[in-house]
């Protein structure tokens, strides 16, 4: 993934403060992270995995074909290996919409409708921020949005290049 200002490379990556411990874990944060050292993982996904383990209800099935036509566009073999691994969900405060998620978590589709509502009912104000910046989903080359901080703050795919794998990731 290539590297802007403002962008992080990789979706976990842009995530790093995944998980805020309370101290009686540290012994616990410390192992972890010489394991993590001394056996690096293989990607992300596998990286979530080991820290935060298997999720206690398998996630939805979802058809990729399906949700990248109706987008209009293909999405990054990591975002769809996260989704198809944990499913919509937490990590730490940062919630992962997914396709067909259910009501108590954030669907991708519905997420990126309100993103568009806002910014489209809020770019003539100046406080909107990015508003004038970049365009946003579905708009031609516009932002999709994947993620939101408990702070409220989103994240951005940035589809920089015709291979979703390569698109860097906006915060």
């Amino acid at each position: 993934r290539g590297t802007d200002a403002g962008l992080s490379p990789g979706i976990a990556s842009g995530t790093r403060t995944l998980r805020e411990s309370p101290r009686s874990q540290t012994p616990r944060l410390v192992g972890f992270f010489r394991r993590l050292r001394a056996h690096p993982p293989l990607d992300n996904v596998e990286w979530l995995l080991e820290f935060f383990g298997a999720p206690r209800v398998l996630p939805r099935f979802v058809d990729w074909a399906d949700v990248e036509a109706t987008l209009g566009l293909g999405l990054p073999d990591d975002y769809k290996h996260l989704i198809d691994t944990f499913g919509a969900g937490t990590f730490g405060g940062v919630s992962v919409a997914a396709p067909y998620a259910t009501e108590t978590q954030e669907d991708l589709l519905t997420l990126n409708a309100r993103v568009a509502a806002i910014v489209r009912d809020n770019r003539p104000r100046t406080g909107c921020p990015y508003a004038a910046e970049r365009p946003y989903f579905p708009e031609p080359n516009g932002v999709i949005a994947w993620a939101e901080t408990s702070a409220r703050g989103l994240c951005f795919l940035v589809p920089t290049t015709a291979d979703p794998n390569q698109w860097p990731v906006l915060m």
